[in-house]
């Protein structure tokens, strides 16, 4: 498989600031190539907007340390949130990564 599309994985390290508060800051773990493919995109109506959420499938060799809970991938300008890490084949050599494109 060839992968064309260059992803960065990024890990939430919070930073102190005055008054004891914590401010995001995202720290890269590593840099993998992968394909990154629409899955779809869903509208919703919440407080009287409206909203899309686009799905975003990634196919790529298999890693370590992807946490959803404290991981996001970048790509390009695109941020994604991760919703799920999946090892397709149960032999470690491809994953897939299953999230939605984050609002800005």
């Amino acid at each position: 498989m060839i992968y064309r599309h260059r992803i960065t994985l990024q890990s939430n390290s919070p930073t102190a600031i005055a008054g004891g508060c914590y401010t995001a800051s995202w720290a890269t773990v590593t840099t993998f190539w992968g394909n990154v493919m629409d899955a779809g995109a869903v509208e919703s109506t919440l407080h009287s907007k409206a909203q899309q959420v686009t799905a975003v499938k990634i196919l790529a060799r298999y890693t370590t340390g992807i946490d959803k809970k404290t991981c996001r991938l970048v790509y390009g300008s695109d941020i994604i949130v991760i919703e799920s890490v999946i090892d397709v084949t149960n032999r470690k050599n491809e994953i897939v990564i299953q999230g939605r494109y984050e609002k800005r």
